[in-house]
């Protein structure tokens, strides 16, 4: 049994990770063992987790058409709004320093103006600074923590089904291994990225705004930009939804193939079937790398157009405000458009990422729920309990 120190739970240790210098510390000089890792807080046990979304799963066997993602969505709904709120937030504080920085430049420049106003703008900036760091890695844990949560109710989920599941040609050991092992761990690798770009619309809009008071109506210029570039963004973000169920679609016939050399190696031996059946899971191996090509050529392409997107944006702007604009170009409205232009680099990047994420999350739910959704193992003569309907099987309790 683990014997390790309880986590403290204050609002001093949540906010600033504190506990974590212990373990660091204690790192440094011995090695570290199983019991020096913190016991695991009631709430985010497998059980409490289950018990959390149960309900809402039942709610959803009941209708004719069930939603796993809806299920999802209704249980972790605190925690997906905790995130968004400090990702927002976190966003907001990023603009400070483009809007203190004309400031800034004018004290430099003006001489006239008092000593104070130095040490007043260099403060915001250090403090802003320091309360977007602290937010943004609010955003970043509650994210990652519901990313896990989600992933331990869907390994629950997928594991009370295989104990109570009829055998179906429908599902094999390796689309179940598959479940377990890649398609629940991926909605935790990017749960973080998604959230971050769900703020990205409320942040180009920020930013434009803020463009508009610096520049005017020159502002405008990256809309044209972003009506060519966005198309083609969305239909990357489509196929990488394709290629992803192509990939699980290989995996699982590879992992099936493995198994049944695994199981049957007497056999095979026996007859000397070992160089048609690797020859058969090297096929699907190669399938899959194909597969896993494509969508690494598609997440390419994609990178490319929007990591130069902004560049794009600040020639075309400066170009048509050189030749057309009635001011000059001073340094403060130059570096004040160069730093709003970079805070839109990131949500130009992962606007489209998100749109491509939501086609994956949707394959990788509908993978788990199509599993789920199975037909049963029925007992003899007994009526079935709630718990045994499907999706739901009859373990109390699995951390």
């Amino acid at each position: 049994m683990h014997k390790g120190p309880p986590l403290a739970l204050n609002p001093f240790n949540t906010s600033t990770f504190w506990s974590a210098s212990s373990l660091v510390k204690k790192g440094a000089k011995n090695v570290l063992t199983h019991d020096d890792i913190w016991t695991l807080p009631e709430k985010y046990r497998a059980k409490s987790l289950w018990n959390q979304f149960e309900p809402y799963w039942k709610e959803e066997l009941a209708l004719p058409k069930p939603s796993l993602i809806r299920a999802v969505r209704r249980a972790f709904l605190f925690s997906f709004l905790q995130a968004v709120f400090f990702q927002i937030t976190y966003g907001f504080c990023a603009f400070v320093n483009p809007i203190v920085l004309p400031y800034m430049l004018n004290y430099i420049h003006d001489p006239t103006l008092p000593y104070w106003y130095g040490i007043v703008y260099i403060a915001i900036i250090i403090g802003v600074t320091f309360i977007g760091s602290f937010l943004f890695y609010q955003s970043y844990f509650a994210s990652t923590m519901m990313g896990i949560e989600v992933r331990s109710v869907m390994i629950q989920l997928v594991y009370r089904k295989v104990v109570n599941l009829a055998p179906s040609k429908q599902s094999n050991s390796g689309q179940i291994v598959n479940l377990i092992a890649n398609d629940t761990q991926f909605f935790a690798d990017t749960i973080s990225a998604f959230i971050s770009g769900l703020t990205a619309p409320v942040q180009i809009i920020v930013a434009i705004g803020l463009l508009y008071r610096s520049i005017g109506l020159y502002c405008l210029l990256s809309l044209p930009v972003l009506v060519i570039l966005m198309p083609i963004s969305g239909w990357l973000g489509k196929r990488f939804g394709r290629f992803r169920q192509l990939i699980q679609a290989a995996a699982d016939r590879r992992l099936k193939l493995t198994n049944e050399l695994i199981n049957g190696i007497r056999i095979v031996k026996y007859y000397a079937w070992e160089k048609p059946f690797l020859k058969n899971i090297d096929k699907a191996r190669e399938e899959e790398l194909r597969q896993v090509q494509n969508l690494g050529y598609n997440r390419t392409f994609l990178v490319f157009i929007m990591s130069n997107t902004t560049t794009i944006i600040v020639a075309v702007t400066f170009l048509f405000y050189g030749l057309l604009g009635t001011s000059h170009l001073t340094p403060p409205v130059a570096f004040t458009t160069l730093s709003l232009i970079n805070l839109l680099r990131l949500p130009f990047f992962l606007l489209p990422f998100t749109m491509s994420l939501v086609a994956q999350y949707r394959v990788t739910f509908d993978r788990i729920a199509s599993f789920v959704l199975q037909k049963e193992v029925a007992t003899d003569d007994e009526e079935k309990t709630p718990s045994e309907k499907p999706g739901i099987g009859r373990i109390s309790c699995f951390t």
